[in-house]
């Protein structure tokens, strides 16, 4: 496990967690069979273990994405060596930034999103509007630009400090340990402008046995979009924010969200009306 990548002990469990959610693979799947692309490109921005990128793969699509977590990448070559070789060769995961993202400059998608909260990892409205501009640069003329987001989510852990909030129970069939994932909200502050809240994770493993270990781990600080990028300074991709119904909150640090902004789909107007007010 190394001290540098904060994804590295969530990392062996997260697949056994998040695979049963299909839902957004769904709903993006049909956002990019809306293009009328005949071979659509996709980027993925904070790929993870490819769960998104296989399910977008299957439905004939090729998909870059890019993953700074090394103990992610890993877990998403696991996956791709799996798949069948047709649909493998449609995935390909790259170590990158999300501001910065290291690609050929003339490398060119149909459709970029971020999946499952990705996009609050970027902490402050300058990394946002940087990781905004660097997805658009890299999309067709009318491309898609897709984030999912729970922007109630936060807000509903700064009103419950300390206490535990059951993500779910998993049991790994191959070991037959079992999972038990909690988070907890531990802190409220406004250090970078906005209000924030600390989030701790903490994983129990229950081994065939019975033995227990527990793990409480905080990432990198995370940030949901309070004030995201205007919609007329992308002028040529369409926006589209929504909110997965099982969402599961990723960790640890979350703007508590405006009342403005509720769950479901949010239309370039509604966010103009919300950075406005």
């Amino acid at each position: 496990m190394s001290g540098d990548d904060p994804y590295a002990v969530l990392a062996e469990w997260y697949d056994i967690e998040h695979d049963a959610i299909t839902e957004d693979v769904e709903f993006f799947a049909q956002q990019v069979a809306s293009l009328g692309v005949a071979r659509p490109r996709v980027l993925e921005v904070g790929g993870g273990t490819g769960r998104i990128a296989a399910g977008l793969a299957l439905a004939g699509y090729e998909v870059v994405g890019i993953e700074p977590s090394a103990a992610m990448r890993a877990r998403y070559l696991a996956r791709l060596a799996a798949l069948p070789e047709r649909v493998a060769r449609r995935m390909t995961v790259l170590d990158g930034d999300a501001r910065l993202l290291t690609l050929p400059a003339d490398t060119r998608f149909d459709a970029a999103l971020y999946g499952l909260d990705t996009f609050a990892h970027l902490l402050t409205a300058e990394e946002r509007d940087a990781a905004l501009r660097a997805a658009y640069e890299r999309l067709h003329i009318g491309g898609k630009l897709l984030i999912d987001l729970d922007p109630l989510g936060a807000r509903r852990l700064a009103e419950s400090i300390g206490r535990d909030w059951l993500q779910g129970a998993w049991q790994d069939q191959r070991s037959g340990r079992v999972l038990r994932h909690t988070l907890r909200a531990t802190d409220v502050s406004d250090d970078v402008s906005d209000d924030v809240v600390t989030i701790q994770n903490v994983l129990t493993v229950t081994a065939p046995d019975g033995a227990v270990t527990v793990c409480a781990t905080e990432l990198s600080p995370l940030k949901a979009p309070v004030e995201p990028t205007r919609a007329e300074s992308l002028p040529l991709c369409a926006v589209v924010l929504m909110a997965v119904v099982p969402a599961v909150v990723q960790p640890l640090r979350l703007p508590v969200s405006k009342p403005g902004l509720m769950n479901g789909f949010v239309t370039p107007t509604t966010l103009e009306s919300a950075t406005s007010s």
